[in-house]
């Protein structure tokens, strides 16, 4: 029997490798980008603030993971937004700092459906940074632009188990507004 327009069909089909999510309407699979089926999981996080820097001035933040099985992604696009003067981002792991800094407590879930549970813990303004670390990502922006450029290909960086990071925004001109989104998601490593 032949299905009419409009008509729902199942949503899945069973495989050999487990199930493939299926249009009820068209019957096309549904392939998406991790992060996006992350959001719609409930377990992408975001933070989002602007700055005031003048030339040379910093705003840092740290981040520590805990020593679980669930990673933590940053993701890089929109982590760095200037306008006035160029201004650089960099991403340490392995961060020594004595003082870690005031919680963030304005941290949104992308999927409003869901609560806050993320696993890793925001700060604003660590203090005495004996050690910043390994660099694991660094981009600048030039003045103008809207977002700074990476070339990582999947635009994120999985930060390290039971770590302190720190992510450090500078600006590079007198007068500098900057804004920043520290967006990341919990994935569990299988």
């Amino acid at each position: 029997m032949g299905t009419r327009i409009g008509q729902r069909r199942s949503s899945t089909i069973v495989g050999s490798s487990g199930k493939i999510a299926h249009d009820n309407l068209t019957d096309y699979p549904i392939f998406m980008d991790i992060v996006h089926h992350e959001i719609h999981e409930g377990s992408v996080y975001q933070y989002t603030a602007t700055y005031s820097l003048g030339d040379e001035g910093q705003k840092l933040f740290s981040i520590v993971t805990p020593d679980t099985t669930t990673w933590v992604h940053l993701n890089i696009p929109g982590l760095l937004t200037a306008r006035g003067a160029n201004a650089n981002v960099a991403i340490y792991h392995s961060s020594v700092v004595d003082s870690i800094g005031t919680g963030v407590t304005t941290i949104a879930n992308l999927n409003a459906n869901y609560g806050i549970s993320h696993v890793a813990s925001v700060y604003e303004d660590p203090t005495t940074i004996t050690n910043t670390g390994t660099l694991l990502h660094r981009e600048w922006l030039a003045s103008g632009n809207k977002t700074g450029a990476t070339t990582s290909g999947r635009n994120e960086v999985i930060l390290k188990q039971n770590a302190t990071h720190l992510v450090i925004l500078t600006s590079e001109g007198a007068t500098n507004d900057l804004a920043t989104i520290l967006q990341f998601y919990d994935l569990t490593n299988i």
